[in-house]
């Protein structure tokens, strides 16, 4: 019966490429044995509008080139011993021709690209029953078929124990094969597979091995012998161990108290498993005949397979403990590790040392712990790290304030003398640190100091930090440029800074990410008296105070002040309020260019006056050479409001007027 499912065959399509064609292509397609296939459900369309699904035999179909399709066929589940091939391009002297071509990789399934197909070929997707095609034979013995399994490449084949098999099978041709056959040990080694008599070997030359590939010839008698059980014969144990590191050792699970003794034998096939002592030795390495297997734990397990027997080698040095003393001012000040991992630091490999004041004598098992690692702790620093030769090993030091990151290895000799001075912190500075615009750090950052995290920075900050002298800072914005200023000076703009050597007193703001382009600061803007008086522009006088921009600044003046200010008669004047010093970009609409029709500089209370040349309107923008914030109280949130016919600006409990002359409440 027919089926058609569904299947991707995507890495076809991606060993090809073709040039794109929205024409459909036109061909030939003809079927043989459908009911043995499952077709992939086909990317084509029928010439015969009335038909729907693909039929045996001879039928017309064609495909979008563009859809980059495949067609595949295998065969059908249910259909057990039945094969697919396929041929494709097949036009000889100008007609169709339904001959041989080559198969595909797979005698299990069939695909090919569509694109491959020329308008007018011919297609020929044929089933035929794989018995047909085995015409060879051959004889299989096994004397274990639980322990050894016979097949093709597609799957095993069921053996007797014990008994011969005529197995058929299909020889090499052009179009398909069974061969080679498969052995495989299920349960260990196989002793031995012979083909007509003739030792068969795995790919390094092994007669006793695990997996065989056998390839008999049509015409030979071909008998293959597969004989699980190694014959019964005792084979030399030549056993190693100066060291005396192997605790026992066991022949096919049984203890064998004779593995050291000279001349030792045991039966050829056994499995060997050695056990290690590795509370008091250190295994080098092991060899087994010849070779140097990876150990896991404290045994290894083998099969000895060879007549000429095995040998084994164990290379092991004893554990020692050795004396060592480690001199300590302040024992608290720091972490002392021996390690046996000397590559980088890591806790799994390591065991704390606990000191005392003064001279310690450490017994440590060199051959176990062959390292040592020291840290800062508490606050502290090393300053001096010394052996007994004078040699130092500051640069070996984890989580000091002048050398951050884990500690590196010291390799321990027996005798050795180290001495460790310190410093306890103590924390007498302090810094203001301010960290505004927390929102545009993409992932985060954090303040470290002396490489310790103490303020994540996922709101902003406003906070003291203490310090002491000797302790330094990291500011990390993990990727997002800042700006950094200390004492209102432009330190950098950057996304790290690192080992910072912070003043007693320092203010630091941060304005995190891209604030000149966005952050603004607070203005204030009012027409003259002479105007105010004229309730003619009572209105004009809203409008001013409705469109005016009014926003924090954070960061240098850059930003263009979205003022726009209605039509103003000539003469009138308006009074603008800002911080001290800063500089007034002034165009009128008119004569609008890249150069400011004026410039105007606040003055010491931060008042500028602006007079409108002539009826025009204007608009204001802050130069972006101007200084950086110097009083920052001037930028905390302001409030305005209308009293009297008066705009005022509320500050804390201070009220202002546009001028920044103090009013009483």
């Amino acid at each position: 019966m027919k089926k058609l499912y569904s299947l991707l065959l995507a890495f076809v399509a991606a060993s090809f490429s073709f040039t794109a064609n929205a024409d459909p292509i036109t061909f030939k397609l003809y079927v043989e044995g459908l009911q043995h296939l499952t077709i992939t459900d086909p990317p084509i369309t029928f010439a015969d509008a009335a038909q729907t699904e693909l039929q045996e035999g001879l039928q017309i179909v064609s495909y979008e080139s563009t859809n980059y399709p495949s067609f595949s066929a295998a065969p059908a589940s249910a259909e057990y011993g039945w094969e697919a091939y396929r041929w494709y391009h097949v036009t000889i002297n100008g007609k169709d021709s339904l001959v041989a071509g080559k198969l595909t990789s797979s005698v299990y399934s069939s695909s090919f690209y569509l694109p491959q197909v020329n308008a007018g070929d011919s297609v020929v997707i044929k089933a035929w029953e794989i018995a047909a095609e085995r015409t060879a034979s051959c004889t299989v013995y096994v004397d274990d078929a639980i322990k050894a399994s016979f097949g093709y490449n597609s799957g095993a084949i069921n053996l007797p124990s014990g008994k011969d098999t005529v197995i058929t099978y299909a020889p090499k041709t052009g179009r398909v094969t069974d061969i080679p056959f498969v052995v495989r040990g299920n349960r260990g080694t196989i002793y031995e597979v012979t083909l007509d008599g003739v030792a068969q070997k795995d790919y390094n030359g092994n007669k006793s091995c695990t997996y065989y590939s056998i390839t008999p010839v049509e015409g030979q008698p071909n008998k293959i012998v597969i004989t699980t059980a190694f014959p019964t014969m005792d084979v030399p144990f030549n056993f190693t161990d100066e060291a005396g590191m192997v605790d026992s050792v066991y022949v096919n699970g049984v203890k064998d108290n004779d593995f050291r003794a000279a001349s030792h034998t045991i039966p050829l096939g056994a499995t060997v498993k050695l056990f290690f002592n590795t509370e008091n030795f250190k295994l080098n390495s092991l060899t087994v005949d010849g070779s140097q297997p990876y150990v896991s734990g404290n045994y290894y397990e083998w099969q000895v397979v060879s007549e000429s027997g095995t040998t084994v080698v164990v290379d092991a040095t004893q554990y020692v403990e050795s004396q060592i003393t480690i001199n300590v001012d302040v024992p608290s000040n720091v972490k002392v590790w021996k390690s046996s991992y000397g590559y980088s630091f890591s806790t799994y490999y390591c065991e704390e040392i606990v000191l005392a004041a003064g001279a310690n004598e450490v017994s440590i098992v060199l051959a176990q712990y062959p390292y040592l690692y020291v840290e800062n702790a508490n606050k502290s620093t090393i300053l001096t790290f010394v052996d007994g030769s004078g040699n130092s090993y500051m640069d070996k030091l984890g989580s000091d304030p002048n050398n951050y990151g884990y500690p590196k290895a010291v390799t321990l000799v027996e005798g050795m003398e180290l001495t460790l001075t310190t410093q306890t912190f103590v924390r007498d500075n302090s810094c203001k640190v301010k960290v505004l615009n927390t929102n545009q750090l993409t992932y985060g950052g954090s303040i470290q100091l002396a490489g310790e995290n103490i303020y994540g920075l996922s709101s902003d900050l406003d906070v003291t930090i203490p310090f002491a002298e000797s302790e330094t800072f990291n500011f990390n914005f993990n990727g997002t440029k800042s700006n950094v200023y200390i004492n209102n000076v432009l330190y950098a703009k950057t996304d790290y800074m690192s080992n910072y050597a912070m003043a007693n007193g320092a203010e630091v703001v941060v304005y995190c990410g891209n604030t000149d382009a966005e952050d603004r600061f607070k203005v204030e803007m009012m027409p003259s008296e002479d105007l105010m008086s004229n309730e003619g522009y009572a209105a004009l006088y809203q409008s001013l105070q409705n469109e005016l921009v009014v926003t924090e600044v954070r960061d240098r003046w850059s930003t263009i002040i979205a003022a726009p200010i209605q039509v103003l008669p000539e003469g009138a004047t308006l009074h603008v309020h800002v911080p001290a010093g800063i500089k007034l970009n002034v165009w009128d609409s008119k004569n609008y260019s890249e150069t400011p029709t004026e410039v105007i500089t606040a003055d010491a209370e931060g008042n500028c006056e602006v007079v409108v040349a002539d009826d025009l309107s204007i608009e204001f923008a802050v130069d972006n050479t101007s200084t950086a914030i110097g009083n920052t109280s001037v930028l905390k949130t302001a409030t305005k409001v209308v009293r009297d016919g008066r705009v005022l600006i509320i500050r804390g409990e201070e009220i202002f007027d546009v001028l920044g002359n103090s009013i009483a409440q």
